[in-house]
């Protein structure tokens, strides 16, 4: 079943035959334009696949890539036009639009022929792009107006049949007009430009005239059938006459439905075989045999028939049984298993087969989904954007696919088909996941599921719905859909109850003080439920209404009542109150300066920040979007708080649920059911902040209400707060940022910064200051029972617009001897100051500043290192900005300083609170700050560890083996390196093979070692014997491996170690087959130029000559030097055989190992002392390991001493997932590395050299040269 409409009462009024008789009319004034239009326009595009046969690329002079710029360049227009031209083809009327775009490229197609040098084919395919763009999409779009889901299938089919027709057609017509070569004195391919445009010119002319623009202009209806066919389009749910009509809010909310990207990328994979296949489908044929080009082009015709005739069938019983998804993948499955046997190597007869095999599956794996998608979408403008955007991203593969058919690979294209194999697989399994979602989702709404979304909205609303509407059912054919419904209890908290014990000093700033600079963290405001609340909110209500029993004592109001919204997609998650927050801070307001406020991510707290943003600035602010690091969110940075399940973030659930068991109960008595108690409390919470009604609080008893909030405690307290191990962790992330932007002062950060969050922030960085911390619950809270007398409170220091601030005061000097005001830092949290626990001791409870980064800096900071093992911090979130601190004062951060001064006192008075009451410099007790403690605790743990570890060395091992284990596991550490300078592609096994064996270590890429054409052909190519797989490789060398970058003579190489990569550097160049091939360290880019050196050129003596003298990688390792047999004795001079490039004295590693048996260096050989080299010998100065300033801290042998950076390096950006994700992906890798290259290649005067740099930066050379931009970068470079 596909979940055929449920509205069908209307057919039965319907006479079958004159429903069949109107869509027969239909077809008659609409199909034959359209089907003609689209034939000639896709003959325009790819009828230069058969002028190639009849001399272009000579006549033009076309050489290297440039017959592959000038097929894919007409799709890069195609693509930046095709969105903007559908949205406008209403706008415009359909008829004239139509009509106008195909005269004017019938004209731009026949001036094709007449071209007469490279430049001019380019600007002629350009045009073709732009004013050919509208034409396909805006035809499935005009189809969509006349037909209904259940006839559109077939006419699309109609227009690929045509596509395919084009393809038989053209090579029949092409076949043809050769003969007509010389005549006029023009060659055959410009007669094929001309006389394939003229009719594209005659039929746009005839369009303008008898094409309608909709239903109200169609003259050959009468009203009669007008009516009818609005009936016929009324059967599928959602098609109201406003559903027809252009809104930007559908363009919008297409935008925002991940189901149209998923068909776009799948649309992208099946049409990299649409325009791969029709535009080298002869070249393909031609190499199959030694055919004459009238027969290349006549064996093209069975291909494209089988395609028109298996489409046509396939579209047809698609409108019957309204199924697309299962035989798009059908299709899809078929077009592989051709390209499969296209790249197999078998017989001419074999791979004409794969060609037919390609040609059945491939316009009903390109065209189906084209009818599949408009059909899910009944609303005009989603429906339009959507067609736009697929086509678009499958036009984009027509930029790709020349090149994936390069020149030197024909006829075979090898390469080339195997990418689109994958492609068209991948587009497959798109497909059957979407199938197996609208499967699943039409099940959920048959079973009323859905249904919620609906109540309360009249029936016009719910047409209006589109495809949100529970009633749409679509086409048969789906996948999945991931809800990211996270379950979420929000609670009723007060605005401004206080935190903390002391006695209130006031808000304001002290007497002879002035507050110059703050750091605010801001909960988000108050607000109606999320969604995932307020869908169980709704589900409780739904059961209660459906019990049918009329509800008596404090539940009776819910007979008349009706809750805040009915729609959960739309009303939820927006605020209800704005901070107002101008007052106090409106003096740190730059006048004419930009201020900006941080938000992390969902709506709720984006929302928030913009009231903030109004209350404070008016209208007068703008939005942006900056992913740096995003430390806004420290939650994500902790690996094993997201891992750790008895632990970690679901902590707090698990103590809720245990709690719930104690007070449930006792309400479940009162009120007969046990299941829905606590979300009717939230619902409560919920109605009571965002409606002022009282009705629910008489529900529950006050006792109830306690524990209620005891349960909101309880999960905050074990999920973010004291009671989660990895909570100070998290907070202390924040803890260093905020100091480093106090520590910048107002001078050179803006006066105030403001951090919108969820509460979940808030609370690890009050424990990281030790500020909630329970003595008595320390770290566990009950969940028994209640405790009365706990002092973490989620209301008191997290309620609705809850905020945090850190207030910089600078204040006049009390010592009448130094005469310099004093910098203090105070802690605002809920409108009330709260003293530091070590640090209250300045005005008004507040800290003097540089003790404040004292006590949190030397105390907390510096021990990050241990933390990081601890908690597993992602390194892209972290940034010790306050780690200099290691480096400072005592070593030992948990030893109190020594008293200084007359008798062993300190003059100032505020690093104690009490002076020293001896004279014998014993300092006075310090009380030690908790955290640094339990950190010293797991430090010392892991000192043990180690050193147990170290003593399972077999004795023998000294401290200085232990070093060289250590320093040889630092070493062996993935280098990348290019080669470069070799003669061609062909010889590159060569050059990996001999620089793998120098280097005594291996290369991870799976790279050639032997020739891959000394065999058969391509038989050891496709069995994969030349292939090295590299087993066991870490996830660096893996990621580095992974990443491709080369170009036609230089590639970029991974050695498994810094080691192998210094010995390969060390013996750089070497000579192979009269090349000098060069290896450096890769540091992103190629070598300067991409060309062959050859040993003896001016250009080998020059670069011999500029080379600087031969560096070490940072590992400064001198092991590679020493011959295994050696390598733990000590040597203070090099061998003899080291003193020049050239390896003929120089064992292989395989000899060397042959040799030593044979032979034992004694200890003479092994080292020399005084002893001179001859002049001309040259002896390598090694860099040796800087010795370390001292012993402290060895036992970490990475360990490096910190240094304060500039708040500009504070937090750099990381990539993104998404950036992640396409990195690591093997085609787009190779794509960008093989197309893009690494940048423009210019000479010496630094000029462009358009000969050297490759395709992609000629294309956009010649943009450059003619709108006047600078993509290159050459007015940069100049």
């Amino acid at each position: 079943m596909d979940g055929g409409d449920s509205n069908d009462s209307a057919l039965s009024l319907l006479d079958e035959k004159r429903e069949k008789h109107l869509i027969r009319k239909i077809d008659l004034h609409i199909i034959p334009f359209v089907v003609l239009l689209y034939l000639f326009s896709f003959l325009d595009r790819v009828n230069i696949g058969n002028a190639r046969l009849y001399g272009m690329e000579e006549d033009l002079g076309l050489v290297g890539d440039q017959y592959q710029i000038a097929v894919s360049i007409l799709f890069v227009t195609y693509c930046l036009f095709e969105v903007p031209s559908n949205l406008v083809i209403k706008k415009l009327r359909p008829s004239r639009y139509i009509a106008s775009i195909s005269v004017m490229w019938g004209i731009i197609a026949t001036l094709t022929g007449i071209t007469q040098n490279y430049g001019g084919l380019i600007a002629c395919r350009i045009l073709l792009g732009v004013v050919e763009a509208g034409l396909f999409p805006g035809m499935v779009t005009y189809l969509t107006i006349f037909y209904s889901k259940r006839e559109i299938a077939l006419r699309t089919g109609y227009l690929f049949s045509s596509a395919a027709a084009a393809g038989a057609f053209g090579g029949l017509l092409a076949y043809g007009i050769g003969f007509m070569d010389g005549v006029a004195g023009l060659r055959g391919w410009r007669w094929i430009m001309i006389i394939e445009g003229i009719p594209t010119v005659i039929l746009g002319g005839l369009s303008w005239f008898f094409l309608a623009d909709d239903l109200d202009t169609a003259y050959y209806l009468d009203e009669e059938e007008k009516a009818l066919v609005v009936q016929l389009r009324r059967r599928d749910v959602g098609q109201t006459s406003s559903a027809q009509r252009f809104h930007w809010a559908d363009v919008k909310e297409g935008a925002l439905d991940w189901r149209i990207y998923a068909f776009c990328i799948a649309q992208f994979g099946v049409d990299t075989m649409l325009y791969g296949y029709s535009t080298f489908l002869p070249t393909i044929i031609q190499g199959m045999g030694s055919w004459t080009t009238p027969e290349v082009q006549a064996l093209t015709i069975p291909c494209y028939a089988v395609g028109a005739i298996s489409y046509l069938i396939i579209a047809w019983a698609s409108d019957r049984t309204q199924r697309r998804g299962v035989f798009t993948c059908i299709f899809a499955a078929i077009s592989v298993v051709g390209y499969g046997i296209l790249i197999s190597d078998s017989s001419s007869g074999v791979h004409y087969f794969g060609a037919l095999l390609i040609a059945l599956g491939l316009y009903v794996a390109v065209g189906l989904p084209l009818a599949w998608l408009p059909t899910t979408l009944p609303r005009y403008g989603k429906r339009t954007f959507a067609t736009g955007l697929q086509l678009t991203f499958g036009n984009v593969s027509g930029v790709m696919s020349p090149f994936l058919y390069k020149t030197n690979e024909a006829p075979r294209y090898v390469r080339g088909n195997a990418v689109t194999l994958s492609l068209v697989g991948f587009a497959g399994v798109v497909y059957g996941l979407m199938w197996w979602y609208y499967h699943g989702k039409n099940k959920r709404r048959e079973q009323g599921l859905e249904d919620e979304k609906i109540a309360g909205m009249s029936e016009e609303e719910i047409e209006e719905m589109g495809d949100r509407n529970p009633r749409f059912r679509y086409t048969f054919s789906a996948s999945w859909r991931a809800w990211f419904q996270s379950p979420c209890i929000e609670q009723h908290d007060d605005w401004n109850k206080s935190a903390g014990d002391d006695e209130s000093q006031g808000v304001d700033v002290p007497y002879s003080c002035t507050g110059d600079q703050i750091q605010m963290m801001s909960r988000h405001a108050a607000r109606y439920p999320t969604r995932s609340a307020g869908s169980r909110h709704l589900a409780l209500l739904d059961r209660i209404h459906k019990a049918g029993t009329p509800l008596n004592g404090s539940l009776s109001f819910l007979n008349n009542w009706t809750y805040i919204t009915s729609n959960t997609e739309r009303d939820f998650e927006q605020l209800s109150t704005t901070v107002r927050f101008a007052a106090r801070y409106e003096h740190l307001i730059p006048s004419g300066a930009k201020t900006k406020l941080w938000a992390s991510e969902p709506d709720r707290v984006i929302e928030t920040a913009q009231h903030f943003a109004s209350g404070l600035f008016g209208s007068d602010w703008e939005k942006t979007f900056d992913h740096s690091a995003d430390t806004l969110k420290p939650g994500d940075t902790c690996l094993n708080y997201l891992e750790d399940e008895a632990r970690g973030h679901y902590n707090g659930i698990k103590m809720l649920t245990l709690f719930q068991q104690a007070y449930i109960p006792s309400i479940a008595e009162r009120l007969l059911v046990e299941k829905g108690n606590r979300e009717l409390e939230g619902l409560t919470n919920y109605e009571v902040f965002s409606m002022q009604e009282i009705p629910w609080c008489e529900v529950f008893s006050r006792e109830d209400w306690k524990n209620f909030e005891y349960g909101l405690d309880l999960v905050h307290y074990y999920r973010d707060d004291p009671g989660n191990p990895y909570a100070g962790a998290m907070g202390w992330l924040w803890l260093n940022a905020t100091a480093n932007l106090l520590r910048e002062g107002p001078k050179r950060m803006q006066c105030s910064s403001v951090c919108d969050v969820h509460d979940g922030d808030i609370a690890p960085f009050l424990t990281a200051l030790d500020i909630m911390k329970d003595a008595k619950y320390n770290p566990f809270l009950p969940v028994t029972h209640r405790a009365e007398d706990r002092v973490w409170y989620t209301s008191t220091v997290m309620p609705m617009g809850g905020r945090v601030t850190l207030e910089r005061m600078t204040c006049s000097p009390t010592d009448p001897v130094n005469n310099m005001n004093e910098t203090f830092v105070r802690m605002n949290i809920n409108d009330k100051v709260v003293s530091l626990p070590y640090c209250k001791f300045g005005p008004g409870l507040s800290c003097p500043f540089m003790e404040f980064v004292g006590e949190f800096g030397d105390g907390l900071f510096d021990i990050v290192a241990r933390i990081l093992h601890h908690c597993v911090l992602f390194p892209n979130h972290f940034n010790p900005i306050l780690t200099h601190h290691l480096s400072s004062e005592s070593r030992n951060p948990r030893r109190p300083p020594e008293e200084s001064g007359p008798f062993g006192k300190r003059r100032n008075a505020r690093y104690e609170h009490t002076r020293s009451r001896t004279r014998t410099g014993t300092p006075a007790a310090k009380r030690e700050n908790p955290n640094v403690a339990e950190f010293g605790r797991l430090f010392a743990q892991q000192q043990e560890e180690e050193k147990a570890r170290s003593n399972t060395l077999p004795k023998s091992s000294s401290a200085s083996n232990l070093d060289n284990a250590r320093k040889q596991q630092t070493e062996k550490v993935a280098t990348e390196c290019i080669l470069y300078g070799y003669k061609s592609k062909d010889f590159e096994w060569k050059v990996i093979d001999k620089y793998e064996r120098i280097s005594r270590g291996f290369i991870c890429e799976d790279y050639p070692r032997t020739d891959p054409n000394a065999l058969n052909g391509y038989s050891q190519l496709l069995s994969g014997g030349d292939v090295v797989i590299r087993a066991n490789l870490s996830a660096d060398a893996n990621r580095k491996s992974k990443r491709y970058a080369g170009g036609f003579h230089w590639i970029k190489v991974t050695f498994d170690s810094t080691t192998a990569a210094d010995r390969a550097c060390f013996y750089s160049p070497q000579e192979i087959d009269g090349h000098l091939v060069f290896c450096e360290l890769y540091h992103g880019q190629g070598p300067a130029e991409d060309a062959p050196i050859v040993q003896g050129s001016t250009e080998a003596t020059r670069l011999q000559s500029k080379a600087a003298p031969r560096t070490l990688t940072s590992s400064h390792s001198t092991s590679f030097l020493q011959p295994k047999d050696t390598a733990t004795k000590e040597r203070h001079t090099l061998p003899r055989s080291f003193a020049s490039n050239n390896l003929s004295s120089i064992l292989d590693a395989h000899e060397e190992e042959s040799q030593e048996s044979s032979s034992t260096p004694t200890a003479s050989s092994a080292t020399a002392t005084a002893i001179e080299q001859p002049a001309p010998l040259q002896q390598r100065t090694v860099v040796k390991e800087p010795k370390p300033e001292s012993d402290f801290m060895t036992h970490i042998p990475t360990v490096r001493r910190t240094k304060l950076r500039p708040i500009t390096e504070a937090l750099p950006p990381q990539p993104t997932v998404t950036e992640r994700v396409l990195r690591s992906i093997p085609i787009l890798s190779w794509f960008t590395g093989d197309i893009v290259g690494d940048g423009p290649q210019l000479r010496e005067d630094g000029a462009f050299d358009f000969d050297k740099s490759n395709t992609y930066w000629k294309f956009w050379y010649m943009v450059d040269r003619v709108l006047g931009t600078d993509i290159c970068g050459l007015k940069e470079e100049s």
